[in-house]
């Protein structure tokens, strides 16, 4: 599905309720991006190839202009690493979505955009896309994967206790970010001190550690704010 991408408000009208979200906000200027492949669940419900959901941050620099994702350096070699070792097609296999369709040249900025748009209506986007993606996955009923885990804590942080509220923990395979090689580097890492282990396995293996990793850190930042 292509659409338009613009660089400011009002928003093409086939996202009604983030075009909402965005038009209270009244945030006039600001850069954004839409699931590109972001496929209506009719379409899913016809797609039995997909084997994996994938999870980005949100969109990038080359995504925004481009309307495709992970297609910048460290996308590019995501796509080739799911071709080595998990799919034979990444775009027929794999079905991918953002956190939040809100552009920004790196994540980091997205902090901003939330101080602009105030924090309820950002984690509202959050939310909506939190429960699309939960939906998706009940239908095809394959593994969840995010990708770059820093955010958490605190910019994610709504989204994630939303995945997580609707999917089962062991469908959720958590990984760092491909960019500065931190994806490849801890499942090389891994390959070498499990050889024998098949890609699935590894794939759960470091996935469903990086998961638990980042629910201990949400659940110590919760009790120390009790105290």
């Amino acid at each position: 599905m292509n659409i338009e991408r613009k660089s400011e408000l009002p928003i093409p009208d086939d996202d009604p309720i983030l075009r909402n979200h965005l038009i209270e906000a009244g945030l006039l200027g600001a850069k954004y991006s839409f699931n590109i492949m972001h496929h209506y669940l009719a379409e899913i419900e016809r797609r039995e190839q997909y084997k994996y959901i994938l999870i980005g941050d949100n969109p990038g620099v080359e995504e925004f202009e481009k309307g495709r994702y992970f297609i910048g350096k460290s996308g590019q070699a995501l796509r080739i690493f799911f071709e080595e070792n998990l799919v034979d097609n990444f775009d027929k296999e794999v079905i991918v979505y953002n956190k939040t369709q809100l552009h920004t040249s790196k994540t980091e900025q997205l902090h901003g955009v939330r101080s602009r748009l105030k924090f309820k209506l950002f984690n509202n986007i959050l939310l909506d896309n939190a429960e699309i993606i939960s939906v998706a996955h009940k239908l095809l009923n394959v593994p969840v994967i995010m990708v770059g885990y820093s955010e958490f804590t605190d910019l994610f942080q709504t989204f994630w206790k939303e995945i997580n509220k609707n999917i089962f923990a062991e469908d959720i395979l958590v990984f760092k970010h491909p960019s500065h090689n931190h994806f490849f580097d801890q499942w090389n890492f891994e390959k070498a001190k499990h050889p024998t282990k098949t890609n699935l396995e590894l794939l759960v293996d470091i996935g469903s550690k990086n998961r638990q990793i980042i629910q201990n850190r949400i659940d110590n930042n919760n009790e120390y704010n009790k105290t």
